[in-house]
């Protein structure tokens, strides 16, 4: 499962620069600890993981994966 971190605002109509967490697990579980991981290797202090994922949208239902046939889609919230 693929869960996108976008990084900057669009200013003006430029692009936007955005992280891309791959899980290869739909298990939320093992989602929830690796982009603690990702988070906690970006500078997050322990004490705000919950906090900043919550603000991401990445916490409950949205940590879980949809199976489908071969591919693993997204539930990732946008913005």
């Amino acid at each position: 499962m693929q869960f996108i971190i976008p990084i900057n605002e669009v200013v003006d109509g430029g692009s936007q620069t955005c992280h891309v967490v791959e899980t290869g697990s739909i298990n939320p579980r093992v989602n929830k600890r690796k982009l603690q991981t990702y988070f906690l290797g970006q500078g997050v202090p322990r004490a705000q993981l919950k906090r900043v994922m919550k603000a991401f949208g990445f916490w409950g239902k949205a940590l879980k994966g949809v199976k489908t046939d071969e591919t693993t889609e997204s539930v990732t919230p946008t913005p």
